[in-house]
C-alpha cells in the first residue's frame, strides 16, 4: 500500500474506535488448549472478558508497529529519505502511544525509538 494512502487511512480513522466489533465471539478469545475459562464468580467472568479485549487490542497495536517497522526498513534499504522520515514520524508517535497505554514497556519503547533515529541518521 502506498504511503500516502496508508497515512490518509491512519489520519482519517476516528479517534475512538468501537471495540469490540459487533458479533464478536469472546469465547474464541480466551480459550486455552481447547478449554474455555470456567469462572463461577461474576467479577471473574467480567475480568476474563475484559482481559480478552485488552489482549486483542494489544496484539493489534503491536502488529501495526511491526508493520510500520517493516515499511521503514524497506524505505531505508531503498535509500528514500523523505518516505523514511514520514514513516519514522508515524512510527515514533505510535510507539509513544503504545508505551503510554502500557502496551509496550517504557524501556522497550525507548529502544525502538532509538533504533529508528539511528537508522534515519545513517541514511543521511
Amino acid at each position: 500500500m502506498p504511503l500516502a494512502r496508508f497515512r490518509a487511512r491512519v489520519l482519517a480513522s476516528p479517534a475512538r474506535t468501537i471495540w469490540p466489533p459487533s458479533g464478536y465471539d469472546y469465547r474464541a478469545a480466551f480459550t486455552f488448549e481447547n478449554r474455555t475459562a470456567v469462572a463461577n464468580i461474576k467479577q471473574q467472568k467480567k475480568r476474563i472478558r475484559i482481559a480478552a479485549q485488552q489482549r486483542l487490542r494489544n496484539r493489534q497495536v503491536k502488529s501495526s508497529i511491526k508493520t510500520l517497522f517493516k515499511k521503514f526498513d524497506a524505505s531505508v534499504a531503498e535509500g528514500d529519505r523523505e518516505t523514511a522520515a514520514q514513516i519514522s514520524t508515524l512510527l515514533t508517535s505510535s510507539i509513544d502511544k503504545a508505551a503510554s497505554k502500557g502496551v509496550l514497556h517504557k524501556n522497550t519503547a525507548a529502544r525502538k525509538k532509538s533504533l529508528v533515529a539511528r537508522h534515519l541518521a545513517d541514511l543521511s
